[in-house]
């Protein structure tokens, strides 16, 4: 059994620049594939040994090595009971063309008008466009910076949200009618 796996933690202010951090869902799987693929697990601890897989110097042996990849690909799957039947999935077919997210902090004054108390989804939508293209989704980060100044958990930051859930309701169908997908920010650790 694998244990103490480490956790990866993106800096979700990077895709505010426009990179393209999660790429294509089929890359993203591989990275996880090749990260088990890096991984040794030792004795009866679960210590994890990191180990580099590095590709041969000589390109007549990367089919080789490849092949080496795919069966201890296959190996790691088994080991860890993988099961591939939600990428399968045709409800979740759109995550695969899903390749530009923007973390977006909702009071951020390029997207919050304070003056107005208004979101500005079009214009947000336009200028971020011109900069680096439509994205193909937004994750809607509603506590950062705020949390933790006060009482209030994340689930209190939403129903505080200017027009409450209903106006963070309205955000999303505003999003939605351009043809952008809404992730809502939750963060287990803020409860």
């Amino acid at each position: 059994m694998l244990t103490n796996l480490p956790i990866f933690i993106l800096n979700h202010s990077m895709s505010v620049y426009g990179l393209n951090l999660f790429g294509r869902m089929k890359q993203l799987v591989v990275f996880m594939c090749l990260f088990f693929l890096s991984m040794s697990v030792s004795g009866q601890t679960g210590d994890i040994i990191y180990r580099l897989i590095p590709a041969p110097g000589n390109p007549g042996e990367w089919k080789a090595w490849r092949d080496s990849l795919r069966i201890e690909r296959d190996r790691m799957r088994q080991a860890i009971q993988y099961d591939d039947r939600l990428y399968r999935d045709p409800a979740f077919a759109w995550a695969a063309e899903c390749y530009q997210i923007y973390f977006l902090m909702l009071f951020d004054e390029a997207f919050y008008d304070r003056q107005n108390a208004q979101f500005r989804v079009e214009d947000f939508i336009l200028e971020t466009g011109k900069k680096f293209g439509k994205p193909d989704g937004v994750v809607l980060w509603h506590a950062y910076p705020r949390i933790g100044l006060d009482t209030r958990n994340q689930f209190d930051h939403y129903r505080d949200f200017p027009g409450g859930l209903e106006g963070l309701r309205d955000i999303v169908d505003r999003f939605h009618a351009k043809g952008i997908r809404v992730f809502i920010d939750y963060n287990p650790w803020d409860t």
